[in-house]
């Protein structure tokens, strides 16, 4: 990415690519691992593994974010001692809440996960290997609900880790990289709905083409 007045031979003379490389790479990675395990959460007879796989994401999600924004100094200005409610101040209350928020939610996660897989176990102990078990109505509607808010949560906590991470960039460069990075899932996703939603429209309008029954 060229800004404008920079001279071309030190467009990049101020980024340590060593340095931001393995942090974008481990990143892409959780999120390329996270990406299949929820898309096949739902399917039964691998959910109990699929649930060790996103508690041990989960374990490493904490362990990145704390490293990350420890290195952009975000840790050290969550412990200044400041309580002022203000918008513009960057170690404010704000800040705090954020990362407290960030924190104490994925620590959450962790126990809830861990219950989770409490009770998987406990259920695999109760039947025998010769047969698929198949988890009563109830229970699985349950699970579903809770893999549909995991679901969600993980989206909310990578934009929000990923805003405040942009936010608190103090390199001017890096933190047009991310924007940019950042830019390129929300194009593909209204480029790619967009294609799918007129697709879907011309599948619809066959039925005024080939004349058929609309209703029934």
């Amino acid at each position: 990415m060229v800004i404008p007045g920079a001279k071309p031979d030190t467009i990049y003379a101020e980024i340590n690519i060593s340095e931001i490389f393995p942090v974008i790479f481990r990143y892409i990675i959780l999120i390329i691992i996270s990406f299949f395990v929820f898309y096949f959460l739902n399917k039964k007879s691998v959910q109990f593994i699929l649930f060790i796989v996103v508690f041990i994401v989960n374990f490493f999600t904490i362990l990145f974010l704390y490293r990350d924004l420890l290195a952009t100094n975000l840790i050290s200005d969550f412990f200044t001692p400041s309580s002022a409610f203000n918008i513009q101040d960057s170690k404010g209350i704000f800040i705090k809440i954020f990362i407290g928020v960030i924190f104490i939610t994925l620590l959450l996660q962790v126990a809830s996960i861990a219950i989770m897989l409490v009770v998987f176990d406990y259920g695999k102990q109760s039947t025998n290997n010769f047969y698929t078990p198949v988890m009563t109505t109830s229970n699985s509607l349950i699970v579903d609900e809770y893999v549909t808010w995991l679901r969600r949560y993980f989206m909310m906590i990578g934009v929000f880790a990923y805003t405040i991470a942009i936010s608190y960039t103090k390199n001017e460069k890096i933190r047009n990289i991310l924007i940019n990075l950042g830019g390129i899932i929300p194009v593909g996703f209204l480029l790619g709905t967009s294609i799918y939603g007129t697709v879907l429209s011309v599948k619809f309008l066959n039925n005024k083409k080939y004349k058929r029954a609309l209703y029934k």
